[in-house]
């Protein structure tokens, strides 16, 4: 049977399916009240985790009873008169069944045809191929429910008593008839038999599409921040106080023991002068009290397995027979996936049960704690100085000179429709955010990667942006491991929410010179992280596959057994619309292996970060110069080319070792530790990104020069001198030109004296840069030093915490 004459055929489904699609109110922390189709209404019925309060959930359960036992009697009692005046249609079939074998599909079926076994009073068996078609239509998951399910989700009846036979004289023949609304309609009408088809497979796309869009939705939580912060008294007290968290800073000292250096302070000052000390505080949860300097957070509970977020306060509530118990995560993989045994339910416990003061309370396993940006953006502009800093933004240079970020084509182009969002007027209220995750080990002698993430002001002065008192902190990623491939998603999706709600604008209480508020937006602009993390963040797939600024794609070599970028170095920029399309279409599919196809064709997966309307997730990601020429192309060249390739040994590592002691470098650059002949037969053990960018632009060209024949010359010569041409605190546009030219031709070089395998996605990916140059001026402004820095910073910071008893890990 054709898909055109299959879809022309009313169903039983559609016989007895009511013409209105009714709306029912669901009062869970999901819906709030919104009216939903009566299928979600009963599946968030069910989940016990979406409910503040089992007695309202209770009470929504037992008026979907209630309105369920009203719809039965209504079916019970049809007046069989009008149903037997009635005309049958046929079922449709996958398989082409019809209720009656011996009758061609397009044929009405006529109620004296069928069985006496629909007659009253009859107890014989129905025929074998009405009974399957019914089955079909029952999908029982057991024998006691084939008994009372009926054919549609919208139509359901309580289980009748035993022995009862369901096909009684009180509702015999009433689910195959459909009911007659006039008597001029003799048959269905073909296009209503269109529209019933559409309408249920609406129905279902319209619950596909929304269990798909909130697939990786953070938990919606009361918030009980603070954006206005009151004004300190000038009095000894606070002075004292203030000194103490500044010593606390300066020497990371724990909060436990700022605890003790309190309390010491309070002893010793009451006992100098009890009246002049007496609010001085006794703790240090009343000294924080007294500067106004709490910080609260959304703390959102993690699932160990699949890393949905969850509200932290129903994980500790949850009951069970008025006892706490441990919940579960019922986080589902593949909503969308028709067979709910494929849809890869987590079912992980989210909580521990531990005793507390005498009573058994409910502990999330991980905590995922998410400051505010409003809040932080609120502190930032009641600081004095700060709006005068935004002021300085956006001036920009004639011609093609790059000397910031603002002289940058996103800063002067954005938001890409034709406006203007960052113009000297709007300097202060329109801000532009960069981005930044890394994964970092806060310990020394444990192995625990912990991820940060944070935002610099673009807007600030390149002197000020990047101070960790300026820098904006968006969360903290529990490990003990990094986060696996698009299950970053749920962490990045509470931030997004936020600066969506920033994009269409919000006001802050109180500025330093606006007491009375000011209206601000704020845009993401750039994302820099590391490859692997900037490929995860904006969803692309891995330097093995694909690169994720262009349509180039690696290849693999059977010689060397890895993949490589050699070959044609001319490429075609990726788009945003085809990034997006292919991003929707991954998420889509049901299952895991749809997915993983769908990905070796694109290399793409969904990112959250889509869901910003002005996001562009191939000129957004760019490359980090840091990681790509200093710690990729610079060590790739010097140790597995050079060294491992027998042109340079240790013995003349020695010498240049040597040769390098003898040099001395300005003050303001620092000196490469005797690292150079030191290593397991290739030397240069453990150099940083800053140690390499110092041996590549001062040191390699004049301690290697003579130990290099003249291609290997060539080859650092041009990377040497795009590095030094990129690395410029103001660069041109001639500049730019130079240095890609100088490193095509050091891959070229490099492909045609060791091979194409020897084009590693680094130095494709350095291709690149001119470009990112080209939207976002120097590399200074998006490189990763400064955040390097900081994460030895919010190391230590996350390192009081732990010794101070908090728990996110």
């Amino acid at each position: 049977m054709s898909n055109k004459k299959c879809k022309t055929e009313t169903s039983v489904a559609n016989l007895i399916k009511p013409k209105k699609n009714y709306l029912y109110e669901c009062h869970c922390m999901r819906c709030c009240g919104k009216k939903v189709d009566p299928r979600t209404q009963e599946k968030h019925t069910t989940e016990k985790c979406l409910w503040k309060s089992e007695d309202n959930r209770k009470n929504q359960e037992n008026t979907i009873m209630a309105r369920k036992k009203k719809s039965t009697n209504f079916i019970s009692n049809v007046n069989p008169s009008q149903t037997n005046s009635n005309k049958l249609t046929k079922r449709k079939r996958d398989d082409a069944d019809s209720f009656h074998p011996n009758k061609p599909n397009n044929e009405e079926i006529p109620p004296d045809s069928f069985p006496d076994s629909f007659q009253k009073n009859n107890e014989d068996i129905l025929p074998d191929s009405f009974l399957d078609s019914v089955t079909d239509f029952f999908q029982p998951n057991n024998e006691e429910e084939s008994t009372h399910t009926l054919f549609s989700s919208n139509f359901r009846i309580p289980a009748l008593n035993n022995g009862d036979n369901y096909l009684d004289k009180e509702c015999d023949q009433y689910y195959i008839y459909q009911e007659e609304e006039g008597e001029e309609d003799d048959c269905i009408d073909q296009e209503e038999e269109n529209d019933d088809d559409d309408n249920i497979e609406q129905e279902k796309s319209d619950d596909d599409d929304d269990d798909i869009k909130n697939f990786f939705t953070s938990p919606e939580i009361d918030s009980n921040e603070v954006f206005v912060m009151e004004s300190l008294n000038d009095s000894m007290e606070t002075e004292i106080i203030l000194w103490a968290f500044k010593f606390q800073q300066r020497f990371r000292l724990s909060d436990i023991a700022l605890e003790a250096l309190i309390k010491f302070l309070h002893i010793v000052l009451t006992r100098l002068n009890r009246l002049q000390f007496k609010t001085f505080p006794k703790s240090l949860y009343l000294a924080k009290k007294m500067l106004n300097i709490f910080q609260p957070k959304m703390q959102l509970a993690v699932c160990s397995n699949c890393h949905k977020l969850h509200d932290a306060k129903n994980i500790i509530e949850y009951k069970e027979e008025g006892k706490a118990a441990i919940a579960n995560c019922l986080h589902e993989e593949f909503p969308n996936n028709p067979i709910p045994n494929h849809r890869n339910k987590c079912n992980n416990p989210l909580s521990t049960l531990k005793k507390k003061k005498g009573e058994i309370i409910a502990i999330p396993r991980m905590l995922y704690p998410k400051p505010s940006i409003r809040q932080q953006l609120s502190m930032l502009y009641q600081r004095p100085g700060f709006e005068d800093m935004l002021k300085l933004s956006g001036v920009q240079r004639e011609g093609d000179i790059y000397s910031d970020i603002y002289d940058g084509k996103i800063w002067k182009t954005f938001p890409f429709d034709g406006s203007t969002f960052f113009t000297s007027e709007t300097a202060t209220t329109h801000l532009g955010l960069l981005f930044n995750l890394d994964w970092f080990q806060p310990f020394t002698y444990t192995q625990h990667s912990t991820g940060a993430i944070y935002a610099s002001i673009c807007n600030l002065p390149r002197s000020e942006r990047n101070k960790p008192e300026n820098i904006i902190y968006l969360g903290f990623l529990p490990g003990p491991k990094e986060v696996g491939l698009e299950r970053i998603n749920h962490y990045v999706a509470p931030i997004v929410d936020e600066l969506l709600e920033l994009w269409k604008g919000w006001r802050v209480p109180k500025t330093y010179q606006c007491p009375n508020g000011l209206d601000v937006k704020v845009a993401l602009i750039v994302g820099s992280s590391d490859i692997p993390a900037t490929r995860k963040l904006f969803g692309h797939g891995s330097a093995v596959m694909k690169c994720h600024r262009c349509k180039k794609r690696s290849i693999y070599s059977e010689k060397y057994r890895k993949t490589h970028y050699g070959g044609d170095h001319n490429y075609e920029i990726s788009t945003s619309e085809s990034h997006r399309k292919y991003a929707q279409e991954w998420l889509q599919c049901n299952s895991k292996s749809s997915r993983g196809n769908h990905f070796k064709e694109h290399g793409v997966r969904w990112s959250e970060l889509l869901r910003l309307p002005y996001m562009d997730p191939i000129r957004f990601a760019a490359v980090d110069p840091m990681h790509c020429l200093f710690l990729g192309v610079a060590k790739w060249i010097i140790k597995s080319i050079f060294v491992n390739q027998g042109k340079l040994n240790m013995e003349q590592l020695r010498v240049a070792q040597n040769r390098m002691d003898h040099v001395e470098l300005p003050s303001d650059i620092g000196r490469i530790p005797p690292k150079i002949a030191i290593g397991e037969n290739n030397g240069f053990s453990n150099l940083t990104a800053d140690q390499w960018k110092t041996f590549i632009m001062i040191y390699s060209t004049t301690v290697l020069w003579d130990m290099l024949d003249d291609n290997d010359r060539k080859i650092l010569g041009y990377f040497v001198r795009a590095c030094n041409l990129l690395v410029t605190r103001i660069i041109t546009e001639d500049d730019l030109k130079e240095a890609q030219e100088r490193l095509e031709d050091m891959a070229h070089l490099i492909e045609n004296t060791y091979g194409p395998e020897f084009i590693t996605s680094n130095i494709h990916l350095a291709l690149h840069i001119a470009d990112c140059c080209r939207d976002y001026g120097p590399v200074y402004s998006f490189w990763l030093f400064p955040f390097e820095r900081l994460n030895g910073y919010i190391g230590k910071y996350l390192i009081i915490l732990v010794s101070s008893g908090v728990s996110f890990f």
